[in-house]
C-alpha cells in the first residue's frame, strides 16, 4: 500500500472574499475535521513514516493574514504549519497580483510578525525572492530568484531553509534541477496527494483548498483518491 499524505496548499485565510481567500470559519472547522480524523499534523522536518496519518500544511505567498487570523487557530490547536515567503518582498504587498483582473491588494508578513511565527514553532520556506514566473524569465535571473531567496531568509531568520515552492506551481527540468541542489523537499500545484516512491521531492503535488471547498469535498480531498485521480505529469 502506497504511503500518502496529503499537503494542503492555503493561501489567505480572510473574510474579503478574495478568490485565493478561505474565510476564517472555514479554516477553523478544516483544522477541527483534521483532529477528529486523528490526522498527525508535522512538518517538512518530520520523519513522514513514523507516523499513521500525517499531513502538512502549507500557505503560499506569506499574507499577514496567515499571522493575524490563522495563527492564534494553529496555536489553539497545537497544530504547525508552513509558510512560503517572498524575500524581497517581506512586509509589502503581493505586486505580483497587480495587473491582474482580479487584484485585491494584500499585504504580507513583516519580519517581525515572522519573528513571531517561527518562535512559535511554525516553519517557512521559500516562495522566491520576487514571485516571478521561473519560466518566463532567463535561467540565471531564475537561479539567483531560487537561491538568494534561501541565503536571505536563513540570514534574517538564523533558520534553515529547506523547502522551495514554485511561484505560480511553474517549472521545468532546468528549474528543478536548480531546486534540487538547494533545496531538501519543493512543492509544486499539481494536485494529488504526495505519494511516496511515486512523487520526486522536488516536485511534490499538493491539495488545494479554497473557499469553494465544501467539508465533504475537503474529507474526500484528505481521505480518498479525489485529488490523485486529478494528477497531472
Amino acid at each position: 500500500m502506497p504511503f500518502k499524505i496529503p499537503v494542503l496548499m492555503y493561501h489567505s485565510v480572510s473574510n474579503d472574499f478574495d478568490r485565493l481567500s478561505i474565510s476564517i470559519n472555514n479554516f477553523e472547522k478544516h483544522i477541527r475535521i483534521l483532529k477528529l480524523m486523528k490526522f498527525n499534523i508535522i512538518s517538512f522536518d518530520d520523519d513522514f513514516k513514523k507516523y499513521k496519518k500525517p499531513l502538512i500544511i502549507t500557505f503560499d505567498d506569506g499574507y499577514e493574514d496567515n499571522f493575524i487570523n490563522a495563527l492564534p487557530i494553529l496555536l489553539k490547536n497545537n497544530i504547525v504549519a508552513t509558510c512560503f515567503l517572498v524575500s524581497d518582498l517581506l512586509g509589502g504587498h503581493n505586486v505580483w497580483d497587480e495587473n491582474k483582473i482580479f487584484f485585491k491588494k494584500k499585504k504580507l508578513m513583516n519580519h517581525n510578525q515572522i519573528g513571531y511565527w517561527l518562535s512559535h514553532g511554525m516553519k517557512i520556506g521559500s516562495h522566491s525572492s520576487s514571485h516571478l514566473n521561473l519560466v518566463d524569465i532567463d535561467i540565471n535571473k531564475a537561479s539567483q530568484e531560487i537561491i538568494n531567496s534561501k541565503k536571505k531568509l536563513e540570514s534574517y531568520f538564523g533558520t534553515s531553509i529547506k523547502v522551495f515552492s514554485y511561484p505560480y506551481g511553474s517549472y521545468n527540468d532546468e528549474i528543478s534541477k536548480i531546486v534540487l541542489n538547494n533545496y531538501q523537499m519543493a512543492v509544486t500545484t499539481k494536485r494529488s496527494r504526495y505519494i511516496l516512491g511515486k512523487h520526486r521531492e522536488n516536485l511534490i503535488p499538493r491539495v488545494h483548498v479554497n473557499n469553494n471547498t465544501n467539508l465533504f469535498k475537503f474529507f474526500l480531498k484528505i481521505n480518498s483518491i479525489y485529488e490523485d485521480l486529478l494528477y497531472k505529469n
